[in-house]
């Protein structure tokens, strides 16, 4: 079966993969609520103010150091700026 794009289809350059890589590697080393844009947002989820991103994962998941130490995987929402902890579904 061949797939079949919409007309309205455009397709990703390598340009852009690559600059949304180098933008999801840059959080890697971050501490989450430190920047005034990130304090301020109206979304802000005071739970993640502290953590540290440890690794980018796959997609918008990444490994978060939480204060007390542990680990604990989470979500990026690159449009609003906003976090979310990752949840298991079956």
């Amino acid at each position: 079966m061949v797939k079949r794009y919409q007309k309205n289809h455009t397709s990703i350059s390598a340009e852009d993969r690559h600059q949304w890589a180098l933008e999801r590697k840059a959080l890697e080393g971050r501490i989450i609520g430190l920047t005034p844009e990130e304090f301020g947002h109206p979304k802000w989820n005071e739970e993640f103010r502290g953590c540290l991103v440890k690794q980018h994962i796959n997609g918008s998941m990444y490994e978060l150091q939480l204060i007390n130490g542990s680990t604990k995987f989470a979500s990026h929402h690159k449009s609003s700026g906003t976090w979310s902890w990752w949840e298991e579904r079956n």
